[in-house]
């Protein structure tokens, strides 16, 4: 992904002139031919924030404004080493339309498991957290290697069930 995708679109960014003051979030998706492009994203909505805040060391109001005022090389941060994955899982039909409303079970499992679930569109019913949305969650794990956080991610996934 990163010689194939990341690389190659950074290089292309520095040739055209573009300046990045902030993050970009590359969307990808595993597929039998290979890493994908879904979308890049440069804002801080889910899942972006999810898999860039949990590897932050910094104060991110400094950050955001130095970036803002294009000072982000003035800025003190530092990125964990770690590896981070956010698996999304999303409801059938995502992302046309979707039927709402079921239980949703293994939350604790998937923290236990290492995992953080972050609820995008849950709601709490009837005394339970139920699928109220196309993208239900997103399940973050953090670990040193890539593929220790993809075991880790996709434990975290198949712990958590609900219909569709």
């Amino acid at each position: 992904m990163k010689r194939e995708i990341i690389e190659p679109t950074f290089a292309g960014m520095k040739r055209e002139g573009i300046k990045g003051a902030g993050v970009v979030y590359f969307g990808l998706i595993l597929t039998k031919d290979g890493p994908r492009v879904l979308e890049y994203s440069c804002g801080f909505g889910d899942p972006e924030t999810q898999v860039i805040l949990p590897l932050f060391d910094g104060d991110l109001a400094r950050v955001m404004y130095e970036a803002a005022g294009g000072n982000l090389d003035t800025a003190p941060f530092e990125n964990s080493g770690d590896a981070l994955v956010c698996g999304v899982m999303a409801s059938g039909g995502y992302p046309g339309s979707c039927r709402k409303g079921y239980p949703i079970e293994g939350l604790d499992e998937a923290r236990s498991r290492g995992c953080v679930p972050f609820h995008a569109g849950t709601a709490l019913m009837d005394g339970a957290i139920r699928t109220s949305g196309g993208r239900v969650l997103g399940v973050t794990a953090v670990a040193p290697t890539m593929q220790s956080t993809l075991d880790t991610a996709c434990r975290g996934v198949e712990a958590i069930r609900f219909t569709d």
